[in-house]
């Protein structure tokens, strides 16, 4: 592997749980992009030229273009939910095109909204909604999205810790429903559904401890397993595991942690990544930053492009990136020129159609609601039917 962080950072530390396999070929530099704010994310461009580069700053959330060399051109800027009032953010692309976009608020209360907003391909704004507004008794912030072919979504915490509420979204991000569910840690997490079996997994992490949670909801969104995996030493607190892509049979977890007896202020922490296989079992832990207290990085973000990686992270109110080079052979298939479509949410399709090679619906998403079970779609996918063993 070759190591290029900057002298700030130490070469980053791997851990091999399964094999030594070396998922990351190469990790670049963190780079500054000059840009104020927090919340930073970062998608393919749809001509498959660079990359939209999307931030968090003034109550709004904002698009600049960002070129294959990772340098964000600061001019245009394009202001796209219309707001001045937004916190915390969280965007998806969806499965057919466009993206799904929710945001917290604090209208009288801290966390007492939440919002949501469709895009096109282009991030041309479809349509925004509330949520909800202004009740207090559910947690708005960090809150995760999901946009997949049968189910559209997000959560709510409850003050309960482990209790939260899954709300469903029609096709432009509108409530349908939602369910208490129990057990499950969303604040701060993942929601991503399985192809195979579309069950909707949901990534968290509790207050304490290294443990990454994974919780199995089926169609009727009950809990039916749920995997706790030890990522890190006792002393770590593992926290913040934002976003999880599917890369093959693979998953890529970016998560933070940090020593709570260290000074770190605020949620700041160091970026780390692990690699679970298709059974949710860890294969690879990777740290990507050795900040000293008390500043440090949070909210994590992944994209992807054919073989490379970006993390993205908020470091001193400016958004930073990781550009990391993927090892194909580690991964199972060549990674070059593959766009993801729905195996990952790193990368959404392009040019008007699904994924299954027809026709998007006419608002650019096909994320339609309903029936949860996505076999049907999922499996005319693969060129291999894996059965997944059932814990």
């Amino acid at each position: 592997m070759i190591n290029l962080l900057l002298p700030s950072l130490f070469l980053s530390t791997s851990t091999f749980a399964h094999g030594g396999v070396d998922f990351f070929d190469e990790i670049g530099e963190e780079i500054s992009t000059g840009i104020g704010g927090g919340w930073a994310r970062v998608f393919p461009h749809s001509s498959g030229e660079g990359w939209n580069f999307l931030w968090a700053a003034g109550g709004g959330y904002s698009l600049l273009p960002m070129t294959d060399d990772l340098v964000v051109e600061d001019f245009g800027r394009v202001e796209l939910t219309g707001a001045d009032y937004l916190v915390d953010h969280a965007i998806t692309p969806c499965p057919s095109g466009g993206f799904l976009h929710v945001a917290s608020a604090n209208l009288e209360e801290f966390n007492d909204s939440a919002y949501s907003f469709r895009y096109d391909d282009d991030f041309g704004l479809l349509s925004s909604q509330p949520i909800e507004e202004r009740v207090s008794t559910r947690k708005h912030n960090d809150l995760p999205v999901v946009c997949s072919p049968g189910f559209n979504g997000t959560a709510f915490g409850m003050p309960q810790a482990g209790d939260t509420h899954i709300i469903e979204l029609d096709q432009n991000g509108a409530q349908i429903s939602e369910h208490p569910v129990t057990g499950i840690n969303t604040e701060g997490g993942t929601l991503l559904v399985e192809p195979e079996t579309g069950d909707l997994l949901v990534f968290g992490m509790g207050h304490s401890g290294s443990d990454l949670k994974i919780s199995r909801l089926n169609g009727d969104l009950n809990v039916t397993d749920t995997m706790l995996i030890t990522l890190l030493d006792s002393n770590l607190r593992a926290y913040w595991p934002a976003s999880v892509l599917r890369v093959g049979d693979h998953y890529i977890v970016s998560f933070m942690a940090r020593d709570d007896s260290a000074g770190f202020g605020s949620d700041f922490g160091n970026v780390w990544l692990a690699v679970l296989n298709f059974e949710l079992e860890l294969e690879h832990v990777e740290r990507l930053s050795n900040y000293e207290p008390p500043n440090g990085a949070m909210r994590p973000g992944l994209a992807r492009k054919g073989s490379q990686l970006l993390v993205t992270v908020d470091r001193e109110v400016e958004p930073r990136i990781f550009p990391i080079e993927l090892n194909s052979v580690a991964f199972g298939f060549d990674l070059d020129g593959d766009t993801g479509g729905l195996w990952d949410t790193g990368t959404g399709s392009t040019g008007g159609t699904d994924d299954t090679g027809g026709d998007s619906d006419s608002d650019g998403c096909g994320c339609s609601t309903g029936s949860f079970d996505l076999n049907y779609l999922w499996m005319s996918l693969l060129p291999l039917v894996v059965i997944r063993r059932r814990a």
